[in-house]
């Protein structure tokens, strides 16, 4: 009779850890929270591979996200990616991401599988002539959004939100069924509580020329459009900064580099001052456009 008490005893106590890891997982899937994904894979392809790729995909609507693991807006937009996954695959959309670092692919692995991303994920060393091809510049977050025919139909530089993406996507669904009812993600943008028109993060040695020459650059072209900018300098010499620039997972090399950011974009990493002023003069010109809608 023991033995019975005890057996029903375990069974209760492990009906309630059964329902408490339902409950979890269903919280984790609704408050805007992903989960670490182990499995996911990184296809390492090259431009030619890539478009065969999206050629095979005729007949669905596409969404198709340049990231890179460096780009805070990039990483701010990957739950409303992921929601966009999970509430339209079955309905006919393929949600592709695709890494412009420059770091190895097994790391790109490692971050999107702790961020929880669940869709394709992919990764090249020819990344931005392929994104070059769609309308790429020299921005990222960088969306293209293709119909069911393959046609390319819209471009987004910039974080958006889960309701921007999934306005464009509804009409070119291929069976254009209404979504499932699903709690709306926050605006990628919002997430960013730091008020600024640019930041500008320069890798390098305080005392080096070319780390000056960078800044110079950075103040006075933001002098110049009237753009609120911070600047900070990162040495990888102080062990504060090296936290700093390996937190946001910059790199460090020979040469000071500058990394350029908005509130909704990051440019790729650049050591030439030319090219930083080029673009902040973007972030410039972008803001005014927004006044402007």
């Amino acid at each position: 009779m023991r033995i019975i008490k005890n057996f029903a005893w375990i069974l209760i106590i492990a009906g309630f850890v059964v329902l408490a890891v339902l409950i979890y997982g269903r919280k984790n899937r609704h408050d805007g929270h992903t989960a670490p994904n182990p499995n996911l894979a990184i296809e390492t392809v090259s431009q030619a591979d890539f478009e065969g790729r999206l050629a095979a995909l005729k007949g669905k609507a596409v969404l198709l996200n340049f990231w890179a693991t460096w780009c805070p807006p990039c990483v701010g937009e990957v739950p409303d990616l992921t929601k966009l996954h999970e509430n339209y695959s079955a309905k006919g959309l393929v949600v592709i991401g695709f890494s412009m670092d420059t770091k190895p692919a097994d790391f790109v692995r490692e971050f999107a599988a702790n961020l929880g991303i669940d869709y394709p994920v992919y990764y090249s060393q020819e990344a931005e002539t392929i994104a070059v091809k769609y309308g790429f510049t020299n921005g990222i977050p960088f969306t293209v959004i293709f119909d069911a025919a393959g046609k390319q139909q819209k471009t987004f530089l910039g974080a958006r939100s889960y309701e921007d993406f999934e306005s464009e996507i509804l009409p070119l669904l291929p069976d254009k069924m209404p979504p499932e009812s699903l709690p709306p993600v926050g605006t990628a943008a919002d997430k960013h509580e730091e008020k600024y028109d640019v930041k500008v993060a320069i890798v390098g040695a305080k005392s080096d020329a070319r780390t000056i020459i960078l800044i110079e650059a950075a103040e006075t072209e933001s002098a110049l459009t009237g753009l609120k900018a911070v600047i900070k300098v990162l040495d990888p010499a102080i062990p504060e900064d090296k936290k700093a620039i390996e937190k946001d997972f910059l790199e460090i090399t020979d040469t000071p580099t500058a990394h350029a950011c908005t509130n909704e974009t990051c440019f790729p990493p650049t050591t030439d001052p030319a090219e930083l002023k080029k673009f902040i003069q973007t972030a410039f010109k972008t803001k005014n456009e927004e006044r402007t809608r």
